[in-house]
């Protein structure tokens, strides 16, 4: 799949990897689902929190840059070279959620995320370096990255996890 790089495009491809997330989810035994190991000692409700912790990180980082102040980006003491550190932190932080209480919040934060692509204009989300705090990259990077991408990263690891 093409990267989203468009607000159409964003919306199109965060609604349809989404929906392919809910309907693969759909497919496995809730009882199985809740103890369900998709990689390391990750359960799927630990792989969907994930995506949740993202997106509310990028809307925590969105409403920071808004107040005009400049958001730690991915984490406070964090840089992009420390990611693993970082994904291990926030698993840390969100693990022990139930599977239905991890789905529950990602309808949520999809539904938040779609809702602030759809309420942006064209250029606020495609123009690169138009958000300092945001680097030399555009808002849609930044979407498709906690939305349609992460959704299809979260799809393959589900479809790999042996059952």
């Amino acid at each position: 799949m093409a990267r989203a790089r468009t607000k159409a495009e964003l919306l199109s491809f965060g609604e349809k990897e989404f929906e392919r997330l809910i309907q693969l989810i759909n497919t496995i035994d809730p009882a199985m689902g809740e103890e369900l190991i998709i990689f390391d000692d990750r359960k799927l409700s630990d792989v969907i929190m994930h995506l949740v912790d993202w997106q509310n990180l990028l809307f925590g980082w969105l409403e920071t840059a808004n107040r005009g102040e400049k958001p730690a980006i991915p984490g406070e003491g964090y840089k992009w070279s420390d990611l693993p550190a970082f994904n291990q932190a926030l698993y840390e932080k969100s693990k022990g959620k139930t599977l239905t209480e991890s789905l529950t919040l990602l309808g949520q934060s999809h539904k938040q995320a779609m809702a602030m692509i759809h309420k942006m204009n064209e250029s606020d989300l495609e123009e690169k370096g138009k958000f300092k705090s945001f680097g030399t990259s555009n808002l849609a990077s930044y979407f498709a990255s906690v939305t349609s991408s992460h959704y299809v990263w979260a799809i393959d690891l589900i479809r790999k996890a042996p059952r």
